[in-house]
């Protein structure tokens, strides 16, 4: 009876995330899943979408609740363990996080998913080692054509600072990415941080530019573009990158602050050495 609803509701969720905040998409998968919730109170589901609709516009408090409640009625739910463990890593609370995650990994050891989330978690608390070993489990267990291993596996070694391995998985990731339009500009920046990691600037911003291309909303690419530029001596575009990384996000701190430094630094440039017109 609700699967109808569902469907709608997952598909206007995805377009949601596709398109920003700002998408009118919210509001109609939040009206899906309720109607559905409506239906079925005993379901998991609409609860399942639900907390993932306030996860991801940031209402953490509301994500838990509907989280908590699918868990309640669903113990072996573990789509929303898993959510549960991103609430936690958006707080910050790692430990929350890791054990929600290895509980996941425990009851579903096969689902490759649940390793890329745990990898992922153990990369951003510096467990290299270890996060390595669980990536390269994520990796055999998704097979040879899903990408998202292989794009944790490299933004693994570019912390790591093994920018060689790194790029190795990136250009997996890229090929990969081909056949996942959603993951193609992902997979080109991280490439781009790889060859940029090796001094490489040429590839590098090649890979910057293709990922804006992906998606024009990528502000990080357009402002790796910037700090090509940057080191290139090439000011006024790199001025450009920030100014539009900007106009997208106009809170970007980052972006202002290296856009303010530019422009003193084209600025002193113009000026001459004496601080007067040449």
């Amino acid at each position: 009876l609700i699967e109808p609803h569902m469907l709608q509701a997952r598909e206007a969720l995805s377009l949601a995330a596709r398109e920003g905040m700002t998408s009118s998409h919210w509001d109609d998968a939040q009206r899906f899943a309720t109607t559905a919730r409506m239906l079925s109170p005993r379901s998991p589901q609409p609860p399942l979408v639900l907390g993932e609709i306030a996860l991801a516009q940031g209402n953490l408090n509301r994500a838990t609740e509907w989280l908590e409640l699918a868990l309640t009625l669903d113990e072996d739910e573990n789509t929303a363990r898993t959510g549960l463990a991103r609430v936690a890593m958006a707080r910050r609370d790692h430990d929350t996080a890791e054990r929600l995650f290895r509980e996941a990994a425990a009851r579903q050891p096969q689902d490759w998913k649940v390793w890329s989330h745990l990898g992922w978690l153990l990369t951003e608390t510096t467990q290299f080692d270890e996060a390595e070993v669980i990536l390269k489990r994520s990796a055999a267990l998704a097979g040879s054509t899903e990408p998202g291993p292989h794009m944790l596996l490299a933004a693994l070694y570019l912390a790591w600072d093994r920018p060689t391995t790194a790029l190795v998985h990136a250009e997996r990731s890229v090929q990969l990415a081909r056949q996942a339009p959603d993951l193609r500009a992902e997979a080109h920046f991280l490439r781009g941080r790889a060859f940029f990691a090796l001094d490489e600037l040429r590839e590098a911003e090649l890979d910057f530019q293709q990922a804006v291309f992906a998606d024009s909303r990528h502000t990080a690419a357009r402002g790796e573009i910037g700090h090509v530029r940057a080191l290139q001596g090439d000011l006024p575009a790199a001025i450009e990158s920030y100014r539009q990384v900007l106009a997208i996000d106009p809170g970007n701190a980052a972006a202002r602050e290296n856009l303010g430094r530019l422009d003193a630094q084209l600025l002193r440039a113009e000026l001459g050495a004496d601080g007067t017109p040449p």
